[in-house]
């Protein structure tokens, strides 16, 4: 695939999600290189299950303008329907649905205010098990992380709500006097039934932090769980999180470890109490950001990575670099994690 097909020279950010009825959606924002900003559209293809080739993408925003980072997800109960929410113009947040898999999308609704001084950033919608959408999205110029809620499709979208994050973000240093872009202001998402887990990395506090939510985002704990310890010196990044059916709360995190070397690995820890203990596993490392790929002039493994639930645990898409990484700078690999 062109991750979706597009005739631009440009593609980034694909994101995808199973429908109800097994159907794989992918989302992306191809574009053309602009004087500042990228100008992009928001396109989508839908893979139905058992075909072996992508059906036509459709776009859900055409610009032109410079949409950025999208993320989507198919209602867990509805065939047919799904939702894709996105920054435009660096600034306030949009979200478009479709009815008939993908074929048409409605206009976009703002659901996230934003200025490009205040930009809305990292959009990741989900569906909960009652129907209501859920969209959580970083506000780095505040350091903190806010929720809206839309209980009529996306036609309508609740006042914003702040739910974690208390002082400005910041990228952690490549133990060689460079940095490490990670897009700290990136929330992550995992959900099922009623909890809610939101995931962020803290790099100043060496953590990653959490919030989650019982009650389909209503409310949310004040205290943030650190799932990140005795690690001295090391910086966590690129956090993803996911939630089973029975509750059980996964995240995957790269870890920066002290000294020069620039050496990283991927961890995985796992609660079964809603984030109030955790236990934790090496599952990747370490390797060497040596020959990693460079955004300008940070070294760069990516915005986000994937996990997801499993009945038999949680499968996740992990990024690699040094020896781990065969086939380029930077590769994906895939790990079946088991609690």
């Amino acid at each position: 695939t062109d991750c979706p097909a597009s005739p631009d020279e440009r593609r980034t950010d694909p994101w995808l999600s199973f429908a109800a009825d097994g159907d794989l959606y992918l989302a992306g924002v191809p574009g053309q290189r602009g004087d500042v900003f990228a100008i992009t559209s928001v396109r989508v293809e839908r893979l139905p299950r058992g075909a072996r080739e992508w059906g036509i993408a459709t776009t859900a925003d055409q610009g032109p303008a410079f949409n950025d980072k999208e993320a989507l997800v198919a209602d867990p109960r509805r065939p047919g329907v799904a939702f894709v929410a996105y920054t435009r113009e660096a600034a306030a947040g949009w979200v478009a649905r479709t009815d008939d898999g993908g074929a048409t999308w409605t206009a976009p609704v703002r659901a996230a205010p934003g200025t490009q001084s205040r930009p809305a950033l990292g959009l990741v919608p989900v569906v909960l098990d009652d129907g209501t959408v859920l969209v959580v999205y970083g506000d780095p110029a505040r350091g903190r992380f806010r929720a809206v809620r839309s209980r009529d499709d996306g036609a309508t979208w609740s006042a914003p709500r702040v739910i974690g994050g208390d002082r400005p973000l910041n990228e952690p240093g490549d133990g060689a006097g460079g940095t490490l872009r990670t897009t700290a202001s990136n929330p992550q998402v995992g959900a099922h039934g009623r909890r809610v887990a939101v995931a962020w990395a803290d790099v100043r506090a060496k953590a990653i932090r959490m919030v989650v939510s019982g009650d389909r985002g209503r409310t949310w704990r004040s205290r943030r769980v650190v799932t990140v310890r005795g690690t001295g010196t090391a910086k966590p990044f690129l956090p993803a999180v996911a939630v089973d059916r029975r509750g059980v709360i996964g995240v995957t995190y790269h870890l920066l470890l002290p000294g020069r070397g620039r050496r990283v690995d991927v961890w995985f820890a796992h609660s079964h109490d809603g984030g109030r203990t955790w236990r934790r596993a090496r599952v990747l490392g370490p390797m060497s950001l040596a020959t990693a790929p460079r955004a300008g002039s940070s070294r760069f493994l990516g915005d986000y990575t994937g996990l997801a639930a499993t009945g038999r645990g949680f499968v996740a898409a992990l990024v690699a670099t040094g020896t781990l990484a065969p086939e380029g700078r930077s590769d994906v690999r895939v790990a079946l994690l088991r609690p």
